[in-house]
């Protein structure tokens, strides 16, 4: 991620602590196809819950185009990470968020001298799925056709989601990874005294208008009063469910209980 800002890569704890006392700073931990970017969107599109993106994507934050109308640094004409949060932030009038993976939230702390302060937070979310084969299965069709989003679709990658043959070995490996990001979530938070509140994909799905009322409380912002208008569409389809089904039936003893524990304590 240094990379990416030559002209200064060290993010002062001081412009963390600036930023959050003229805005409500906000952060959406998240697993991978939980439903981020269509939250970013809805976000967004209220107009008053700032942008909550992944400002620092590994990948993303290289490129010179945009996602969802936001800009990465070199868009911006600057390549100083300060500078860069900077604009974020007041881009939000008065509210800014950002969505981190567990790899994301590790690599920028490394950057944050002397150290992340967890008060510059008005609140953190914790965004995932209770059902950890469906987003195996996701992950797995995604990563596979490079095929993440809709906005995203062509004739070429709508064709490579539809060649991918199950693996059930590859599968098994994207559960284990999931559960492991979790595991190192889990970490972080008890390491920085956050305690994130929880929010799923499944409730996103089924009332996304509750989940932007939850953050919007959180902050202590006025909710939305009726679901904003959103460009995306879900990937999930016949293969998607078919997949999960037998994936579910035929994991090992292990992963099984490990599984029924972790739903337990959600």
């Amino acid at each position: 991620m240094r990379g990416a800002f030559p002209a200064g890569a060290v993010l002062h704890a001081s412009t963390l602590q600036r930023a959050a006392r003229r805005a409500r700073l906000y952060a959406i931990f998240l697993t991978p196809r939980s439903g981020s970017t269509w939250l970013t969107e809805l976000a967004i599109a209220t107009g008053r819950l700032g942008a909550p993106q992944e400002w620092f994507n590994d990948g993303w934050i290289y490129e010179d185009r945009t996602a969802l109308g936001c800009k990465p640094p070199r868009l911006r004409n600057t390549l100083d990470i300060n500078a860069y949060l900077d604009a974020i932030v007041d881009e939000g009038n008065g509210v800014a968020g950002i969505e981190l993976s567990c790899f994301q939230a590790a690599m920028l702390a490394e950057l944050i001298e002397p150290a992340f302060d967890p008060a510059c937070l008005t609140a953190s979310f914790y965004l995932r799925r209770r059902d950890i084969c469906a987003q195996a299965v996701s992950l797995y069709r995604g990563v596979e056709s490079k095929l993440f989003h809709s906005y995203e679709a062509t004739p070429e990658r709508s064709a490579a989601l539809a060649a991918i043959p199950y693996d059930h070995d590859r599968l098994i490996g994207w559960v284990e990874f999931l559960l492991a990001s979790e595991a190192r979530f889990a970490h972080m938070f008890k390491a920085a005294g956050l305690k994130p509140v929880s929010l799923y994909y499944e409730d996103l799905v089924a009332d996304p208008l509750a989940i932007l009322r939850v953050i919007s409380n959180e902050l202590a912002v006025t909710a939305p009063a009726s679901l904003p208008p959103s460009t995306l569409r879900r990937l999930a389809d016949n293969t998607s469910r078919n997949w999960t089904g037998a994936l579910r039936s035929r994991l090992p003893a292990h992963l099984t209980a490990t599984l029924a524990d972790r739903l337990r304590r959600l």
